[in-house]
């Protein structure tokens, strides 16, 4: 028996079939001249196994989606979204869509309506939109991915050595 007080040993069993990693049972003393029901807990071990299985899956794809999501999202910001002038906020396509034609920058949409009639327009620079960098996001994703990897590599080395 585990050294644990009566009542956090029930907490952390109900917590342990609320993650459906042990069951419980209920036997009834009464029919053999108890006082009560008594739960007997115990561990199902082919449920539980599949259980761990399927959150490590459910992990896993979590993680690539990530790590998809950091290397294939390009952000184009035009620099009036830092100081709130505009909301030149745009995707890989959506960039590629707004090129101007005389020079080959991308130009916030925004910014170009703005200034259309404008008399004395900014410079086209001041509104060419900036590659952000993602590196931070996919460095992270990739660091998960590694670290879940290697976790579960040294689970499966253990289990194959000999005793």
């Amino acid at each position: 028996r585990l050294s644990l007080p009566a009542k956090q040993l029930r907490r952390t069993l109900q917590f342990l079939e609320e993650e459906q990693l042990v069951k419980h049972e209920l036997v009834d003393d009464l029919a053999m001249g108890g006082s009560q029901n008594t739960k007997f807990w115990y561990i199902d071990y082919n449920h539980t196994v599949h259980v761990i299985r399927l959150r490590i899956h459910l992990l896993q794809q979590k993680l690539q989606a990530a790590e998809l999501r950091a290397r294939s999202s390009s952000l184009y910001l035009c620099p009036g979204y830092n100081s709130k002038t505009c909301n030149g906020r745009y995707n890989e396509t959506d960039a590629q869509q707004i090129v101007d034609p005389e020079t080959g920058l991308f130009l916030c949409r925004e910014c170009v309506r703005a200034y259309a009639n404008h008399p004395n327009p900014p410079n086209k620079k001041d509104y060419t939109l900036k590659l952000v960098d993602n590196q931070k996001e996919l460095k992270s994703a990739m660091d998960n991915m590694r670290r879940v990897r290697v976790q579960l590599s040294s689970k499966l080395d253990m289990q194959s050595q000999p005793l």
